[in-house]
């Protein structure tokens, strides 16, 4: 037997030992742990998976988590408060300065459009307001 047929003869051997020995029966049999686990020790695990929090952000999150064990990092996590803070405020000022400025525009653009038109046009528009103004008073005597 060359080289290469003796390990995969080797590793087909190791994982019939390994059944036999019960390895892999957890993932098998759904979580019962191997053969020689006794109960407390299951149940001590189980607690341990209960107590344990799903990660919600990734790598950094556990990288502050280190350092909060040690003790240390809770200026940098000030900091980086604050920054998200400032970030948010300078989000919202930029809304509102664009909100005011639509908001004039609109303003000035109805105020051209009247000014700057032609005097017949303008007439017509004053005499359909009259009208409409006579109209409304005539209706309410």
């Amino acid at each position: 037997m060359r080289g290469r047929e003796r390990s995969i003869s080797r590793t087909k051997e190791k994982g019939k030992e390994k059944r036999e020995r019960g390895r892999g029966r957890k993932r098998r049999e759904g979580g019962k742990g191997g053969k020689n686990e006794t109960e407390k020790v299951r149940d001590e695990r189980e607690e341990r998976k209960k107590g344990k929090k799903k990660r919600t952000r990734g790598r950094e999150d556990s990288r502050m988590k280190e350092k909060e064990r040690k003790g240390e990092g809770k200026n940098e996590r000030e900091r980086e408060r604050k920054g998200r803070k400032r970030k948010r405020k300078k989000k919202e000022r930029k809304s509102e300065r664009e909100r005011r400025l639509r908001k004039g525009r609109r303003k000035s653009e109805r105020e051209h459009s009247f000014f700057y038109k032609s005097s017949k046009k303008k007439e017509r528009k004053m005499n359909s307001c009259f009208k409409s103004a006579i109209l409304r008073q005539h209706c309410a005597s």
